[in-house]
């Protein structure tokens, strides 16, 4: 059964990490081992996982994967069924990660089928997705690797002893980009600004694009501070706090939410394309160490022009991105008016402060 204390209605993504913390308390943290069946640690994620790759499934649907994989415990697939129900009911639904999502019909009977919320397909990622999570908070360490080349790396270091040992700490298993493709292709009804442009993304950007959304999921969890008026951090405060007060009132907390994030991807667009062309950068440099002396031995000015060109060239996806799409641009447009209009509103109160206290 749920707590009382929990939090069961999410309004804005500002309330994640809140949220995830409870289920950190409540279901392990991610990447737990040998989560426990009898505290739902175990269920949780089979559901969650089950829904991520499979939209719109009934109970019989994720108790039949469970059934096959323990068929030796002899447990019937009715009680596993049961088991499954209550505790999306009880649990899930309560706390707006499973919504009940139509019917399937299944031998002439029609049987509700569920599918993840906006707050659980973040859930499902943060959950699934090879996270690491400083022991200052919620900040989300992870490495720009594909697997693949992840698993080349620690072929290549465990040939020399001493460089392996120095490394397997510092290095992690890369982020899971197959759990968020997976979702981009399931749920991309839900998140159409974001998931429905997936292909367009991997045709422009290229290897490893997943990272721009990975960038801006982090910034869920950790908002970098700033003495100097950013307008990206600027544009993320709005779409993180204020945003969300003025639209609730023509939006329900699901759709609002897939605004915000929306949002914030699009804000931080610009910086994670940087971000990805600055990890193929350095990807090229570490498997050139035994490759190519003359890359290895190249100047602070080479670098510092490559920097540059980096920057120029996620400036020119960015713009491109936004042009492909006039219906994106035109809402995205529409935010920053919006934005600005706000931190100009906040700017003259400020000033009418000033004023009054200088009365005195």
């Amino acid at each position: 059964m749920y707590s009382s204390n929990f939090i069961d209605y999410i309004v804005s993504v500002s309330q994640l990490e809140g949220m995830f913390k409870q289920l950190d308390q409540r279901y392990g943290k991610p990447n737990i081992q040998n989560p426990k069946k009898t505290n739902g640690q175990h269920m949780i994620r089979n559901v969650i996982k089950f829904l991520a790759y499979h939209k719109q499934s009934t109970c019989e649907d994720i108790a039949k994967e469970e059934f096959e994989k323990n068929i030796q415990t002899h447990r019937k697939l009715k009680s596993i069924t049961d088991d499954v129900r209550k505790f999306i009911k009880n649990n899930l639904i309560f706390s707006r990660l499973v919504r009940e999502d139509g019917f399937k019909k299944v031998k002439n009977k029609s049987i509700v089928s569920y599918s993840l919320t906006p707050v659980g397909i973040l859930y499902a990622i943060y959950l699934f997705s090879n996270l690491r999570i400083d022991e200052d908070g919620m900040t989300i360490i992870h490495s720009g690797q594909t697997q693949e080349e992840f698993d080349e790396l620690i072929k290549s270091l465990k040939k020399d002893g001493k460089e392996y040992k120095m490394f397997v700490d510092s290095f992690q298993p890369p982020f899971d980009f197959g759990i968020i493709r997976s979702l981009a292709k399931e749920y991309s009804d839900v998140m159409p600004k974001v998931f429905g442009k997936f292909d367009y993304f991997e045709n422009l950007i290229g290897d490893g694009f997943e990272m721009i959304f990975v960038n801006a999921f982090e910034k869920l969890f950790h908002e970098p501070e700033t003495s100097i008026p950013d307008q990206t951090i600027m544009l993320s405060d709005h779409a993180r706090y204020d945003y969300w007060l003025k639209e609730l009132t023509t939006h329900s907390s699901d759709p609002l939410i897939v605004e915000q994030f929306s949002l914030l991807f699009y804000v931080n667009l610009e910086e994670g394309i940087e971000n990805n062309l600055s990890d193929r950068d350095s990807e090229e440099w570490f498997k050139s160490q035994n490759e190519d002396k003359e890359f290895k031995q190249r100047d602070n000015k080479e670098k510092t022009q490559r920097y540059k060109e980096n920057i120029k060239s996620a400036k020119q996806m960015w713009l491109e991105i936004l042009n492909h799409d006039k219906k994106i641009k035109k809402w995205y447009y529409n935010f920053v008016k919006m934005a600005l209009k706000s931190k100009r509103v906040e700017h003259d109160n400020l000033w009418w402060y000033k004023k009054e206290l200088s009365k005195f």
